[in-house]
């Protein structure tokens, strides 16, 4: 009961800030990401993926999505992470969150 409650309370945790990691059930839904996508070097270099909203891309074909760059140990390059929104929210650029469809 306590690991049901712990995990239900960082789910809510996530999706108050509008990002939620991968799950399995999710990844049946989300398409994955392009071989062709490169984290930006630009990106790393000026911010180094260290604020919340650095470093964060849209999902070429699948606006529920979101792709998380993290800056790799050269510091120069990095690892796309898929990363879903939660039900009912699709990915908004503008903002690097979450939101509702307009």
């Amino acid at each position: 009961m306590q690991t049901t409650i712990r995990s239900l309370t960082a789910t809510l945790a996530l999706a108050l800030f509008g990002l939620t990691t991968l799950t399995a059930s999710s990844a049946l839904a989300a398409k994955p990401i392009p071989a062709t996508f490169k984290c930006s070097k630009a990106d790393i270099a000026k911010t180094k993926c260290a604020g919340p909203n650095d470093c964060l891309y849209p999902h070429p074909t699948d606006k529920t999505a979101f792709i998380h760059c993290s800056v790799n140990p050269d510091g120069e390059t990095g690892t796309p992470a898929l990363k879903t929104c939660p039900d009912s929210l699709v990915w908004n650029d503008n903002i690097k969150r979450c939101d509702f469809r307009d």
